[in-house]
Order: C-alpha cells, then sequence, then structure tokens
C-alpha cells in the first residue's frame, strides 16, 4: 500500500519542482531537473540542471553543499538520477559518495537507459530511495518534452494560437492585431521564454513580419502582479508549468528561442525583425531552392542556405515534411517548440500528430467569419475528434486561455 507523503515532504518536493521550473528551456535535450538537499529541518543546498554537457541537479546541489553536511542527508529530487555515463558522470554513483542516505523521488526516468536501474543502484547501495508518487503528474509535466525526444527522436510541440469565441484567428484579410487581451500575450511571452524555438510558416512572416522574441518585461508591473498575486482565476486540474509561470515562483533567464520559418517567402527582406540575431532557421520546399537562381534575393538565400540556415524538407506530403521538421529538430537538441501561426502550417503538424500541447486563448469577440486556427484535413465525424487531456483554464483580462495535453499522463513512466 503506498505510503502518504508527510507536509515537511510534500514542502521541499515543491521546492525541488520549482527549482526545476526554472531550468525549462536552458537544459535541451537533457530534461529539466531540481534537487534540493536536506538536513533534518534545514535546506542546506539546491541545484538545477544545468546546460547540455555541464552538471546535472544532483551535482549541483553536492557541489553546493559543505561534505561535512552531505552524510546521513536526503535528497529531493524531480526525476530518477541517472546511472549511466553520458556527457557527464552517474548522479547515483556521486550520491552513494557523498553518503547521502535517503532520495526522496516522484518519477522514475523515461529515458531506457535508466528507467528503474537509477533506483536499483541506490538500493543497492543502501541508499533508502521513497518514491512519492502524488508528484508524479507534476514531475511529468515539467519533463515532457524530454520524454516525447528520448522516447521517439522527435521534438515537442505546443501549439499556440488567439482565436474569437466563434473560433477565428484573423479576418478575412488577415488582420489578427490584438484578438487577445494584454493578460493573454503576457502569458506567451512567459512561455516563449520556456521554449527551444517558435515555429510560424512563411505566410505569417511576410503578414506580420514577428520579431518572435521573449518580452515579458515590455508589459506593465500591474499585469505582472496580477498574476503574481494570484488575482487570476484558473479552474481545472493542478498544472505545475502554467501556475509556476503565471506566479513567477523558479527563477528564470530571460532569453529568446531559435526563430523557424516554415517555407521560403517570395522575397527574403533583410529588414524582416526575426534577423535580429543569427538564431534563426528556414525549412524549404525543395522546389524553392530549386529555383533561387530565378528569384529577386538570389544572393540573400545563398549565403543563408551556405550558412546553414536553410534546410530542406522531405517528405511527400505536409504531414511528412512536419515529421521531418520535429525530428531534424530533435536531432539538433531542439526539443520543445511553440508553434503559433499560420492555419496552415498549424494543419500539417496537426494532421501528423505532432501537435502535443495546446494553449488556445479565446477571447470574447465573434468575427461571423475569417481565417480558421487549424487548416488541416479533419475527421469525417465528431467521434474522430481529439479529445485533450490535463485540461486547465486561465480567465486572463476577459479571455479564457486554454491548456491541454495531446497524451495523458501514464502513471509509471
Amino acid at each position: 500500500m503506498p505510503r502518504n507523503c508527510s507536509e515537511r515532504e510534500k514542502r521541499y518536493m515543491r521546492l525541488a519542482c520549482e527549482a526545476a521550473f526554472g531550468a525549462i528551456g536552458r537544459t535541451s535535450p537533457n530534461p529539466p531537473v531540481g534537487a534540493l538537499l536536506v538536513r533534518g529541518d534545514a535546506i542546506v543546498s539546491t541545484g538545477a540542471t544545468m546546460a547540455c554537457g555541464l552538471d546535472h541537479a544532483e551535482i549541483c546541489a553536492i557541489r553546493q553543499a559543505d561534505a561535512r553536511d552531505l552524510n546521513g542527508a536526503e535528497m529531493f529530487v524531480t526525476l530518477e538520477p541517472c546511472c549511466h555515463h553520458g556527457k557527464t558522470p552517474p548522479c547515483v554513483d556521486a550520491i552513494i559518495e557523498a553518503g547521502i542516505a535517503r532520495v526522496y523521488l516522484p518519477l522514475c526516468d523515461p529515458n531506457p537507459r535508466v528507467a528503474g536501474k537509477g533506483v536499483a543502484a541506490l538500493r543497492a547501495a543502501g541508499v533508502d530511495v521513497v518514491m512519492m508518487p502524488e508528484f508524479a503528474p507534476a514531475a511529468f509535466d515539467l519533463i515532457r518534452p524530454f520524454a516525447k525526444y528520448i522516447q521517439t527522436g522527435r521534438a515537442h510541440v505546443m501549439h499556440k494560437s488567439a482565436m474569437t469565441l466563434d473560433g477565428r484567428t484573423a479576418t478575412h484579410s488577415g488582420n489578427s492585431q490584438w484578438i487577445s487581451s494584454e493578460h493573454s500575450r503576457f502569458i506567451v511571452h512567459l512561455l516563449r521564454g520556456m521554449v527551444d524555438a517558435i515555429v510560424i510558416g512563411c505566410g505569417t512572416l511576410v503578414a506580420d513580419n514577428p520579431t518572435l522574441n521573449a518580452r515579458p518585461d515590455s508589459f506593465s508591473r500591474e499585469i505582472a502582479a496580477y498574476f503574481s498575486s494570484g488575482s487570476h482565476r484558473r479552474s481545472g486540474r493542478d498544472d505545475v508549468v502554467l501556475d509556476m509561470t503565471l506566479s513567477a515562483r523558479g527563477s528564470r533567464e530571460r532569453r529568446s528561442p531559435l526563430r523557424i520559418i516554415v517555407g521560403l517567402p517570395e522575397r527574403i527582406d533583410p529588414a524582416f525583425n526575426i534577423f535580429f540575431d543569427d538564431r534563426f532557421l528556414f525549412y524549404a520546399e525543395p522546389h524553392d531552392l530549386a529555383r533561387v537562381s530565378s528569384r529577386s534575393d538570389t544572393e540573400i538565400v545563398r549565403k543563408l542556405a551556405d550558412a546553414g540556415c536553410i534546410v530542406t524538407m522531405r517528405g511527400e506530403t505536409t504531414a511528412e515534411r512536419a515529421r521531418f521538421i520535429t525530428t531534424d529538430l530533435a536531432a539538433r537538441g531542439i526539443i520543445y517548440a511553440m508553434l503559433e501561426g499560420g492555419a496552415r502550417t498549424a494543419g500539417a503538424f496537426f494532421d501528423a500528430g505532432e501537435i502535443d500541447e495546446f494553449l488556445y486563448i479565446v477571447a470574447p469577440k465573434v468575427l461571423g467569419d475569417g481565417l480558421p486556427t487549424i487548416a488541416g484535413t479533419g475527421p469525417n465525424a465528431i467521434a474522430e475528434a481529439l479529445a485533450l487531456h490535463e485540461v486547465s483554464c486561465v480567465f486572463a483580462g476577459g479571455d479564457v486561455v486554454y491548456h491541454a495535453y495531446r497524451e495523458p499522463f501514464r502513471g509509471g513512466e
């Protein structure tokens, strides 16, 4: 029979989750993990996974502690410690060598190279391992992109869309600014700072000339305080990622994701806002590059191609090409992408089954007609519609922000 966690254990595991949350977006393709070392009722140190190739959370916590505080200490960690040699030595060995007496964890690593072996190694060495299954859904939310990547070799995709109450993202002319409220856009910019990449179609690039960076500091302090103070209303399941995003718990490094454009526009304008640094990538159709010499921007396209900023997609259908993109991104260490527009690009990813997470902002406005959210093939019957899981919603400046996942958490992942 599963044991009940004490309030003390819950408090420390929540702090470990906050440490893991603060690492989202800077550890890929490794998972963001948090670790807390405790002796008695005192926190000895806190650690979070660093960039790929650097220390994992457990090692960070151990190195920040005085060696005299380690022997007999307890560790709270959000994911099973690794037991294999990768770019860093096994965390299990460091835990054992430090003399840590007990390790609390909510979740086994979905990496087949670990998957329970870390727990077995700790127990074999005399370390008491305490599972905290009630924190497993929250811990899994923190590593969903890593779980998909390590199990399939493809990037995890969140589709973000702002729409009217009748499901339109823009007027017939393409005008869409602004459907959503400032409160909703603030949430989007917070989430942009957590993903590895933002994906749009080339039509959106030309129509909107977006910058595609994270700018939460450009919003008023009142909007930030509205969420951090808990003034907003939320309903649905306990959503650790959304809750920590809005409450500003867990320190976050300000960063901008890689900008990805699907397709080449008829003309690449060097004044496009996405060119504010060199972190951008075009995925082009084969015929796009075959006719480069006939383009008015031949020189620019050739320079981008020579610099590796243009990738030729493979696949016979748009869905196959969308899957090529998620596979190619994962091979580049990009495991968490936010898909922002437009409808045909979203339709390709949806048809491929490559949208794993949904963030839909519904504004109290009605257009009567206009552009849809997704332009995919779609099923023939309502019974065949994709049913989402782990649904939660936030009320933000008159909008309702829905957050949900394609797949439910399954215990034992």
